[in-house]
This record gives C-alpha cells, structure tokens and sequence, in this order.
C-alpha cells in the first residue's frame, strides 16, 4: 500500500492566511491606540482651516477697500480688526460652519473664545486649537497644543 505524504495544499495555506488575518485585525486595536493620532490630525486640519478662513476674510476685507469693521463672507458677518483679520471671538463665524457644533467632533472651550478641543480628549486645556488676534504688529496666530488628545 502507498501512503501520501502529507502536504500543505492551496486550499489549506489560504484558510491559514484568512484565520490569522481575522485574529490579528481583531487584536490590533487593542494593541496599537489609534484615537490619539486622529485626534491630533484632526486639530492639525481645524488649525489649517482657521488659517484660510483668516487669510480669506482678510483679502476680502483688502478687495472691499479696507475701511469697514467686517466682511460679508457668504451672507456671514465677520468682525475684523483695525487690520482687516478675524477677531478671537469672530474666528468662529468666519469658519462658515459652527466648528464647536457637536457632530464636527469639537468643542469651544469657552463661548467665543477661539480655542476649541476634540470632544472626548482628556485635557482640553493641553489638547486643543487656540486662535489669537492679531495685534499691531503680528499676524493672527493659530497655536496646536497636542498634549494629552488620548
């Protein structure tokens, strides 16, 4: 009688393949904290978008002249400063959109303060976006604080 020997087949290795994909796409979660990261990339995106929303609302501000204390951004008024930037607390009407509204997954620290945090961050004072006026000889700035976002 002739025995076969016994041999990994298509069939088997890519059984295996499925099963560990399986278990590690289960356990890999547990093992690597993937909320922190997002949580800083995402302050890192509301920080470009104060950016543009500021330099927008200046250059429109410089195209109607620059003599008026606010801009009409698509039927939003943004106050200005002397210098034509949003201020602290317009930061927010300038972003069109409410950015401290509970679904964009952030929230103002304090009403009209210009500094917003993810919700759900553990230290919103040491994990957030602050907006700072700008004053007569600075442009405004957009500080990222990321400590403690997990």
């Amino acid at each position: 009688m002739r025995f076969r020997k016994a041999r990994l087949t298509f069939i088997d290795f890519t059984a295996f393949v499925i099963v560990v994909s399986i278990l590690t796409g289960a356990a890999a979660p547990r093992l690597v904290p993937l909320e922190e990261p997002s949580r800083e990339d995402a302050l890192h995106a509301l920080a470009g978008s104060m950016r543009s929303a500021s330099a927008l609302v200046h250059a429109l501000w410089q195209a109607e002249g620059s003599r008026s204390s606010s801009v009409d951004l698509d039927g939003t008024i943004v106050a200005v400063d002397a210098r034509g930037f949003p201020t602290q607390v317009s930061i927010r009407d300038a972003l069109g959109s409410d950015p401290a509204n509970a679904s964009s997954g952030f929230v103002e620290v304090a009403p009209r303060s210009g500094v917003f945090a993810p919700v759900g961050a553990a230290g919103a004072a040491e994990c957030n976006v602050t907006y700072r006026s700008a004053t007569a000889t600075t442009p405004p700035q957009v500080v990222v604080s990321t400590g403690r976002c997990g």
